[in-house]
């Protein structure tokens, strides 16, 4: 939240306010559950309602889904946004959201305290950057671990043309799993805050390193890693 206020701040042309009246008008008065979230709350039925909170905000009061189509409100949601208009930030992290933040923590056995939200610091760092088949890429650096290694797979991807493959093919999902392994592989072992780990950012995102890589991969077998 501090990220998304500090963003704003700096780049942004609206205020606070503006940027979250319409956000909190829909959770307020309700919007059409469009078929994608409607499948979703279905397929994780089970999970969300085995939380009172959850199931309250998103199923209808027998815990039965929302169809497409139907209209879903989220007073709840309404009434964070609105702290967050009112305080600002400080609504997330030392306010009355901070409070029932904790409580939800100290109730299900989480980790998160007060002091933890009161400490929490926006940080601005460089981007990772790449490139693919003559397009710059530009992405998050750690401690998210998305940028560096989505360079790192589209580095192994570059010699291959998954167009000629086909979407959705044997070939290409099978090229595609082989590298995403090796990322997550390495996103397992070297991934992590800059300010504790040491994170090898310019030998992940090399691209002989991609090729050192590809080689353990064989379009006709799979490999375990």
């Amino acid at each position: 939240m501090a990220g998304l206020y500090y963003a704003l701040n700096k780049y942004g042309t609206l205020s606070w306010g503006e940027v979250l009246d319409p956000a909190i008008k829909l959770a307020e008065d309700g919007f059409v559950v469009p078929h994608d979230l409607s499948s979703v709350l279905s397929n994780y039925k089970k999970r969300l309602t085995a939380n009172e909170a959850t199931a309250k905000a998103y199923y209808k009061a027998n815990k039965e889904t929302y169809s497409a189509g139907e209209v879903i409100k989220l007073p709840d949601l309404a009434w964070s946004l609105k702290e967050l208009k009112k305080v600002g930030p400080d609504a997330f992290y030392k306010g009355k959201i901070a409070e029932k933040i904790v409580a939800e923590m100290q109730l299900n056995g989480g980790l998160i305290t007060a002091k933890d939200l009161a400490n929490y610091k926006v940080k601005e760092r460089l981007p990772v950057q790449g490139t693919f088949k003559g397009y710059e890429i530009v992405s998050m650096p750690p401690s998210s671990s998305g940028g560096v290694h989505l360079i790192q797979m589209l580095n192994m991807l570059e010699p291959f043309s998954l167009k000629e493959m086909g979407f959705g093919s044997a070939q290409s999902i099978h090229l595609m799993s082989e590298v995403m392994k090796r990322a997550y592989a390495d996103r397992s072992k070297y991934l992590g805050d800059t300010d504790f780990v040491s994170v090898p950012l310019k030998g992940l995102t090399d691209k002989e390193y991609a090729k050192a890589l590809l080689k353990e991969i064989f379009l006709k077998k799979s490999d375990p890693i």
